[in-house]
């Protein structure tokens, strides 16, 4: 029994931590599924926006709530801590194909009981023909289905399976006016409609599932007023009694009235997160700039003396593990795309000001760091901004939190964040381009004003492009004709024949993206769109349209290119070896990767295509080719509009699909074999490929132009626990981020970790449970990896200083 009167602020975190990452195995939750079919079944006939508000509504009076012993800031999303929910709204034959296997699968395994089982085989046969997936499938023609199954257009995890995502809702929103104050804003929209215009019908069923949302969640946050109070008379330790009173009297204010105390912000602020994952599981819900929107709050309560350091200190990490409860759950296949099931639910500090653009360091920038490093859990994902007018005192924080070897925190370069802004052309105002941060993995987003589509995008393939030029648009692993025609390679009498026929199977590849996102985009807003979203999105109310059908101010698409590293080594291998020195053939170079580099001629031409130049070492011989390659990708993007007439855009993203996608590609220019894995995080190099260092890394990086639409990367940088021992390791730390910086790199991030406690850790992973490691743009625990992605991790360059 816990002593709640002498329990240290270290004691209670590491309780609260347990529950999370030791006290069981993580598992599956039914009561979403169940719920939300209930509901479905009676509104069938009802306008798809009421429909799901009803459905929401249904779920949020019903689902199963808890209080964890310990914890201070209260609200669950499943029936236990860190399970996964069923959205059976966006598709469900991937989920009947699987549930199996869900407890042995070698990817992301959930445990699932018999009963379970038997629960969803029940309720989700009924859902084929009514999901987002099903008409994905309907609106896409068949010669799309085609590009899709054989692997040139590969659509992201969320887009079907659990919603859309990749955005910052506007918090203080919420905050400020809370809830009852949104209802009345929707209700007077509603009552000021003219019904000689025709539109305003949709309008009015818009506005009434903003209402009927907006009083779920309010019936939600009442729900654990009554089970704060209900425990809090069972309770016998007094301290722990006065904790639950406290809980209820503030689950009583917020999300209802504004907030008023730290305490009642950081409560509202998890309520506004878990009211958007209840509606939808995509990734990228980010948090936003909290140190920003909640320092009014805690500046308040300190001043007037309603609360100590500590203490807000302690709620602060309360909230942070509270962060830990949303998981995603996909197909196995799909999974391989985010191995560690990351939801990649950006958090921000530092940066500049919203009015003014000065340093917005303050405390609460250096609490959250400290915050990061007790609770030292997968989320949120933690990022800081670099500028450069940056506190040094802040960044060497920052270092100190690398330096544990977490993953923690990614850094984001705000001048540059800007600039790519700056290149669409769009009358973004000065104070959204200050407020400017991740939303997702490595792209960007603008807070509380855009919705970007990254969860509704694909991931395309780079190096299988190349494979389609050098193959004349077939596809080696499928033996399908997936590209299009470009000519024999062993005709071309040029380098930039090549280079030429490598961009029109770009170009045709973007086209069939474009037509599948666009097919997703309408599928969303016709079965699936989001009232609680689209109420803290401007200018969703406004316009009286859903997110879903273009009511944010701004509204993207996004896609990740995947492979550009590999790509430049590619690229690089076949100018100096083919057209260069002429050492090799074009047909010996076909001929070999055919065989697979095996035989010993095969071989003797692969040890001339891995000594060619190698991206990530400062040469431009290989790194030339990273900026025609995302010039080329951001120029035909460029070219389509979206369905809300928005742009296409994409970023050098890949999570882990460099190891998914790698097995769509057969043996490679640069020396790779058949199906293994491509470079990893985005811009990275291959792994182990770079050898002159981390600053080689940054100049070779930064020679990759961020030009609209390109909206971002992802760069994976290990140091050896050595390289950031003592004072002087941060000290180099915060030089290379100020290099970063002046170099005007969008993004990096960091292992400190040496390869020995990789290996160990793979050998014996019963020793390091809790042991973190950055994959991509995101953390997750090294030892639930599967051994491919653990691998590819080992294998990435340890640098020093």
């Amino acid at each position: 029994m816990a002593n709640y009167n002498a329990m240290s602020r270290e004691e209670r975190i590491e309780r609260l931590r347990d529950k999370y990452l030791f006290d069981r195995e993580r598992g599956l939750s039914t009561a979403r599924a169940v719920l939300v079919t209930e509901a479905w079944k009676d509104n069938l006939t009802l306008p798809a926006e009421i429909r799901r508000a009803k459905a929401y509504e249904h779920l949020l009076k019903n689902m199963p709530i808890y209080i964890v012993d310990e914890e201070l800031i209260v609200g669950n999303l499943a029936e236990h801590p860190g399970d996964v929910n069923i959205y059976p709204e966006f598709g469900v034959d991937w989920i009947l194909a699987e549930l199996d296997r869900f407890s042995v699968r070698g990817t992301d395994p959930v445990q699932i009981t018999e009963e379970q089982m038997e629960i969803l085989r029940d309720i989700l046969p009924w859902w084929r023909g009514k999901t987002v997936d099903d008409r994905v499938n309907e609106l896409l023609p068949d010669s799309e289905k085609f590009y899709r199954d054989c692997g040139l257009v590969v659509h992201s995890l969320p887009s079907n399976s659990s919603g859309i995502g990749h955005g910052t809702v506007d918090f203080e929103k919420v905050l400020n006016m809370g809830i009852e104050g949104m209802i009345d804003e929707a209700q007077r929209y509603l009552d000021a409609l003219d019904y000689t215009v025709a539109q305003n019908y949709d309008k009015r069923e818009f506005y009434r599932s903003v209402i009927i949302t907006l009083n779920a969640c309010l019936d939600y946050a009442q729900r654990f007023v009554d089970l704060a109070r209900e425990k809090a008379a069972e309770e016998a330790d007094p301290a722990r009694k006065a904790e639950l009173e406290k809980i209820a009297e503030v689950c009583e204010r917020v999300p209802r009235y504004p907030a008023a105390t730290f305490h009642e912000a950081l409560q509202c602020t998890w309520f506004v997160q878990a009211f958007g994952y209840l509606e939808q599981m995509g990734h990228g819900h980010a948090i936003g700039r909290p140190d920003q929107y909640l320092y009014k709050y805690y500046r308040n309560d300190i001043d007037n003396g309603v609360i100590t350091q500590e203490e807000a200190q302690t709620l602060l990490e309360s909230f942070w593990i509270k962060l830990n409860e949303p998981a995603p759950l996909a197909a196995e296949q799909m999974a391989a795309l985010y191995a560690g099931f990351p939801t990649t639910e950006d958090l921000m500090v530092g940066g500049i000001k919203e009015e003014d653009g000065t340093d917005a360091t303050n405390e609460l920038s250096h609490m959250m760091l400290d915050a990061d490093y007790d609770v030292s859990l997968i989320m949120p994902e933690f990022a800081v901004y670099v500028h450069k007018n940056a506190d040094h005192e802040f960044l060497k924080h920052a270092a100190r939190l690398v330096r544990k070897g977490t993953g923690k925190p990614k850094f984001v370069n705000v001048e540059c964040l800007q600039e790519l802004y700056k290149t669409q052309g769009i009358p973004y105002t000065q104070e959204e381009l200050n407020n400017i941060m991740l939303g997702g993995c490595g792209e960007t987003i603008l807070p509380k004003v855009e919705r970007s589509g990254f969860d509704v995008a694909g991931y395309e393939n780079l190096p299988l492009l190349l494979e389609l030029a050098l193959y004349n648009g077939v596809g080696k692993i499928t033996g399908a004709p997936i590209g299009v025609q470009t000519g024999d390679p062993r005709t071309f009498e040029t380098f930039d024949q090549l280079l030429d026929a490598f961009k029109k199977q770009c170009e045709h590849m973007v086209k069939h993206s474009v037509i599948a996102r666009n097919a997703i985009d309408m599928a969303h807003a016709e079965v699936c769109p989001t009232p609680f979203m689209s109420s803290v999105i401007y200018d969703c109310m406004g316009k009286g349209l859903d997110i879903t059908r273009g009511g944010a101010k701004y509204s993207n698409d996004g896609a990740g290119y995947v492979g550009v590293g590999s790509l430049c080594d590619e690229l690089a291998a076949i100018q100096k070896c083919v057209y260069d020195d002429k050492s090799v053939t074009m047909d010996e170079l076909i001929r070999a990767m055919d065989a697979n580099f095996e035989g010993e001629e095969n071989e003797r031409i692969q040890k001339l295509l891995l000594a060619a130049p190698k991206y990530g070492n400062d040469d431009d011989y290989a790194d030339k080719f990273a900026s025609t390659a995302s010039v080329w990708a951001a120029q035909e993007y460029g070219k389509y509009r979206n369905i809300h007439g928005g742009t296409h855009t994409c970023s050098l993203t890949s999570v882990t699909s460099g190891i998914l996608l790698g097995g769509l590609v057969g043996a490679s220019p640069d020396g790779r074999k058949s199906q293994e894995p491509l470079n990893e995080g985005g811009v990275s190099p291959y792994q182990g490929r770079d050898k002159n260092g981390p600053t080689a890394v940054l100049k070779s990086v930064s020679k990759v132009p961020m030009v609209y639409p390109a909206r971002g990367d992802v760069l994976n940088i290990k140091f050896s626990t050595k390289a950031l021992k003592g004072d002087d390791g941060l000290e180099n730390l915060v030089d290379f981020l100020r290099a970063f910086n002046s170099l005007g790199l969008f993004h990096v991030q960091f292992n400190c970790i040496d390869t020995e406690t990789l290996l160990d850790a793979q050998a014996h992973p019963e020793n390091y449970k809790g042991m973190m490691i950055r994959v991509a743009a995101y953390t997750a625990y090294f030892t639930q990896l599967t051994k491919q992605v653990q691998d590819e991790i080992i294998k990435r360059t340890v640098n020093e200083f």
